[in-house]
């Protein structure tokens, strides 16, 4: 009777990505949708939109990675697009967005959030598919990285380097060599 589940971003912070393992493990065939992400939606963001913010964006593009490579199969926000006060949405709960629009300036403004997700849109597209990747001699835990393979057969390898000062080697091998 199901498809598959959608992951809310809300707890994400505490750090369990292994249980997206577990899920896929008991349940390969059933997919992973990881939803309703965004940021400034904690108790102690104080401040709910920061425009501009790299943060913020970096904290996108760390979660976007670490959830496509537990088998999550794609990863959406909760709002692409609100006002400079975070809002409106049904349940009132003020949060930032990728792009931020002042209607009385009549402006937009595209926030890193929204330059890390189509990163990702324009790198991935529909029907590419995880492939394996191994890491070893780096700070893992500052550099993060995702590989595909897209539909026409292009190896894609997406990194975020958040502010490491340090050399990283690739290597690509085809497992029929």
């Amino acid at each position: 009777f199901i498809s598959g589940w959608a992951v809310h971003w809300y707890t994400d912070f505490l750090g369990f990505p292994q249980v997206l393992d577990g899920v896929h493990e008991k349940y390969p065939e059933k997919f992973i949708l990881f939803s309703e992400a965004c940021t400034g939606s904690n108790p102690w963001d104080l401040q709910k939109v920061l425009l501009g913010s790299w943060e913020r964006g970096q904290e996108y593009i760390n979660d976007i990675i670490e959830n496509l490579n537990h088998w999550s199969t794609g990863w959406t926000d909760w709002n692409l697009a609100l006002d400079t006060r975070g809002g409106p949405n049904w349940a009132n709960n003020f949060v930032d967005s990728p792009i931020t629009i002042d209607a009385l300036q009549d402006e937009f403004y595209k926030n890193p959030m929204y330059y890390g997700l189509a990163h990702f849109s324009k790198y991935l597209p529909p029907g590419s598919v995880r492939i394996g990747l191994q890491l070893e001699g780096y700070d893992s835990d500052r550099v993060q990285m995702t590989a595909f393979e897209t539909p026409e057969g292009e190896k894609v390898l997406v990194a975020t380097n958040e502010h490491a000062d340090q050399r990283v080697k690739i290597r690509i091998s085809d497992e029929n060599q």
